[in-house]
């Protein structure tokens, strides 16, 4: 049985920027060039949109499950980051190892 590989949380993991908060500390994360920051942004934007056309809803960030809100802003948000939608905590404690959390940081207010 081939098992496929979810390489959203590996596209996620490059949209990452450091909060002003995070890029003074002492050994703040690596910064990616801007091109690498602005393609993976644009890969995330399209897996994440809503479907206009089904009437706004989103699909799990979890790319494996597949699943689509039966009405939108039926899934939770990422509690951190605000940006992953989960339809469940099954999904996102699934993300979450395979990577959400490499990227994922609070959202500044």
């Amino acid at each position: 049985l081939t098992q496929s590989t979810n390489i959203f949380s590996l596209v996620e993991r490059f949209t990452f920027r450091p909060s002003p908060n995070e890029a003074a500390l002492p050994t703040p994360p690596p910064l990616l060039p801007p091109e690498i920051q602005y393609w993976a942004g644009v890969i995330m934007r399209n897996a994440c949109r809503k479907d206009e056309a089904r009437g706004g809803i989103r699909q799990c960030a979890n790319m494996l499950c597949g699943r689509w809100e039966s009405a939108p802003r039926e899934f939770a948000k990422c509690r951190r980051c605000r940006k992953a939608k989960y339809c469940g905590k099954e999904c996102q404690s699934r993300a979450w190892a395979e990577g959400h959390r490499f990227w994922c940081s609070a959202r500044e207010e």
